[in-house]
């Protein structure tokens, strides 16, 4: 993996400061995932080499200067593969 972009973990909530920076391979992604009447696309994804634990389907990253929401997280044995959409929130 290349770990080449800088993600901040925000936790629960878009307005927070950055709990933890990690270094992650960010791809462009193109994904839609209906859930119920909603309709998601996923814009990006982004690898760790391990397990981050502050990682949750409740939280949000930042990446470049924007916000995503987290939809999905697969996990792996000694990595986990995010799935991310882009809010219509900047920094």
């Amino acid at each position: 993996m290349f770990d080449d972009s800088t993600v901040y973990i925000l936790g629960n909530n878009p307005e927070n400061s950055w709990q933890k920076t990690i270094v992650a391979d960010v791809q462009s992604y193109s994904e839609t995932i209906l859930i119920g009447e909603y309709k998601f696309n996923i814009n990006k994804r982004f690898f760790t080499d391990y397990i981050e634990p502050l990682l949750n389907i409740e939280s949000y990253v930042e990446i470049e200067s924007k916000i995503f929401k987290i939809l999905n997280i697969i996990e792996y044995s000694d990595y986990q593969e995010v799935w991310i959409y882009l809010l219509d929130i900047q920094r």
